[in-house]
């Protein structure tokens, strides 16, 4: 009875809190802290605040930056700095909200249902090792602050989630490495890895791409990187807890102090020389004592140097091989950037790979919308940040993605209809991008590839079609450089990469190709396959070959197929239509010149649907194949309508006064 009279008590109490803030919030009666968007006429004054504000996002363009401020005196600085504040009520209430959460003892995280805890992430990676022990390694890479501290807490392992078939006895498979939750408030980024694992295993055998990835490549994921800081950041009062556990560091920090070191200022690579980080124990970027000198950190940096071969010295100036392997990932959130070395300085100069790694964060940019650009350009330099230690002690192409959605607690919603969604190509492309980040993000996409499976007779061939482009990319900080398609390659059964495959060229549907955009087709041959499911792999190329993309193909019997035949013919003028696209219960296929069409499957009942350039598409309901026999379907195409209007022959509407033309 207690505990239900508690759970009325404590929503009525939430209920009249919201309206309350609804109603009245000002600045004279609004708690601390407070999220304020400050306006900024020089951008150096805003980087000049860096040690001691707490800086969300920085909007060049509208010359804004989002950020928050813990007590009064904060508030009247900025104001006699000459900025304009203004506080940002939507985020205000949140972040009151979950400061009044304390009072009942509820956890922050549990305004949250779509983000899971560090336990429940833990039983995730469990589960998942258990669910998929061919495909799933759990990899102790070290300890947490509290688990090697004695007394308190227990800690936790530093666990990544290695995904890959390790039953094909391929070796020397590039390297995916990506990591989240470093600062622990950052709640989003978790539960993308999460479920960019769970992606991987649920699709494995059903989705192309991610087979040949989960076959060809290896996916090491730290799910949790801080998993002591974040469980501060999921209790009560804490919930801007940015730092690691280590309690040797301002223990029992308040507002804008917290314990701890910042885990992101904290790596080997030019650790504290250049700026951005804090020598101050109390501050949210305090640095350590000395370079990974903390054990998370510690543990990440020695398992990269075990994933990665090192191909550079650990210089500004030196570029790594442009064939060099591996892309490295830390997803953090509330920018909306897409972020590569260098950064360790607001005045840091380009890397000696700068082009290339710019290029493959457009790439990535172009599905979350992102703003690609260096990691010291909009918010200036961090020393010791975890990329510029990928990149600079081993040459790894390595990235800071910021998520983003206001606050640094982006609502579920956000993270369900968009962060995650946006991100999971993006992921994608980065795992693809792997085998030579610094080249293959250069050449074009294969996109509009069949997303059902054709059943092909053993020995027989089958036809696709799709799209090679070489535009996608975000210029919103620049515009990277495209070409016109020169080639499209399939390869079945082996990627191109390995020894023994075998180049089919495909056709540029408008007989060249000669543009940025090509729609394809061509004809696979599948004999020496064997019968099953088999990985069709897609390269467009310019000057080189992009990322592959793929599609299935089943091979079965050809006694368990039936066929559907029949020629396509225009209504009108009675001639037959080549180059018409026919689709059948996923198959697809083109009439040859002579206005004929085949397609071979498995028994089936289902729609036939015919389309072509300058016709209305037809679609034919409830068409039947049958096992062992043919079946013959002519279409009939209507030309579409073309009105042409002479410049002599217009009027303007305005003039026509009696109805009439």
């Amino acid at each position: 009875m207690f505990n239900k009279f508690l759970i009325i008590f404590f929503l009525l109490f939430t209920a009249q809190f919201v309206v309350a803030t609804e109603q009245t919030f000002s600045k004279e009666n609004a708690r601390f802290p407070w999220v304020v968007l400050v306006q900024y006429q020089n951008k150096q004054d805003v980087l000049d605040l860096k040690e001691s504000y707490d800086l969300w996002k920085l909007d060049e363009k509208n010359k804004t930056v989002l950020m928050m401020i813990h007590e009064q005196a904060g508030y009247q600085d900025l104001l006699q700095r000459g900025f304009q504040v203004e506080l940002q009520q939507n985020l205000m209430q949140q972040q009151a909200f979950l400061h009044e959460k304390s009072f009942m003892g509820v956890k922050t995280i549990d305004n949250f249902p779509c983000y899971r805890t560090v336990v429940e992430t833990f039983a995730a990676m469990d589960s998942m090792n258990n669910n998929y022990p061919n495909l799933v390694e759990l990899v102790n890479i070290g300890q947490s602050w509290h688990k090697l501290t004695p007394g308190g807490d227990a800690g936790h392992d530093m666990q990544v989630v290695k995904i890959t078939n390790e039953n094909n006895g391929i070796n020397n498979k590039p390297i995916l490495y990506a990591m989240s939750a470093i600062h622990a408030r950052e709640y989003p980024t978790a539960e993308l890895l999460t479920r960019f694992a769970e992606h991987l295993l649920s699709e494995y055998g059903q989705n192309a791409d991610v087979t040949w990835l989960v076959d060809y490549h290896e996916i090491h994921l730290l799910l949790q990187g801080n998993p002591d800081g974040r469980e501060i950041s999921e209790g009560q009062a804490t919930f801007h807890q940015r730092k690691n556990r280590n309690e040797n560091h301002c223990l029992g920090g308040t507002g804008f102090d917290m314990q701890g070191v910042d885990m992101n200022r904290n790596f080997n690579f030019l650790w504290n020389q250049g700026t951005g980080s804090s020598g101050t124990e109390c501050r949210e970027n305090y640095r350590g004592i000395s370079a990974v000198s903390e054990p998370e950190t510690q543990a990440i940096h020695n398992y990269i140097q075990n994933l990665f071969p090192d191909d550079r010295p650990e210089d500004l100036t030196t570029p790594a091989p442009l064939n060099k392997p591996g892309v490295y990932l830390d997803i953090h959130n509330v920018a909306e950037l897409t972020l590569f070395p260098w950064g360790y300085s607001n005045s840091a100069a380009q890397s000696p790979n700068h082009d290339q790694l710019q290029t493959l964060a457009r790439r990535m940019s172009y599905f979350t919308g992102y703003r690609p650009e260096q990691s010291n350009a909009s918010l200036g330099g961090a020393d010791g940040a975890s990329d510029d230690n990928a990149y600079g002690t081993l040459g790894v192409a390595a990235y800071t993605i910021e998520l983003g959605e206001g606050g640094f607690y982006s609502s579920c919603s956000a993270f369900d209809n968009t962060i995650y969604p946006d991100n999971l190509p993006a992921l994608i492309y980065a795992a693809k991008a792997a085998r030579m980040p610094y080249v293959l993000a250069s050449g074009p996409d294969v996109i509009n590839l069949p997303t059902s499976i054709p059943e092909v007779g053993l020995g027989q061939t089958f036809n696709v079609s799709g799209t090679a482009t070489d535009l996608q990319f975000n210029n919103s900080n620049g515009t990277e450089p495209t070409q016109n398609i020169t080639a499209v390659k399939a390869y079945i059964g082996t990627p191109s990469w390995l020894p023994g495959a075998v180049a089919i060229d495909m056709t540029a549907t408008d007989g060249n190709f000669d543009s940025k955009t090509e729609v394809f087709n061509g004809s696979i041959d599948t004999t020496g396959l064997t019968e099953g499911r088999h990985v069709v792999w897609f390269e467009a190329q310019d000057s080189i070959a992009g990322v592959p993309a793929a599609m299935f193909v089943d091979v079965v019997d050809p006694a368990n197929l039936g066929t559907l035949s029949g020629t396509v013919i225009d209504e009108n003028t009675q001639a037959v239509i080549d180059m018409a696209e026919v689709n059948f219960d996923g198959a697809t296929t083109f009439t040859d010149a002579a206005g004929q069409f085949s397609i071979e499957t498995s028994a089936a009942t289902a729609d036939l649907v015919v389309s072509k350039l300058g016709y209305f598409t037809a679609t034919i309901n409830n068409v039947s194949i049958t096992a062992g026999q043919t079946s013959t379907q002519n279409v009939m195409l209507e030309p579409t309508c073309e009105v042409q209007v002479l410049n002599n022959d217009v009027e303007a509407f305005s003039n026509i006064t009696d109805g009439n033309w």
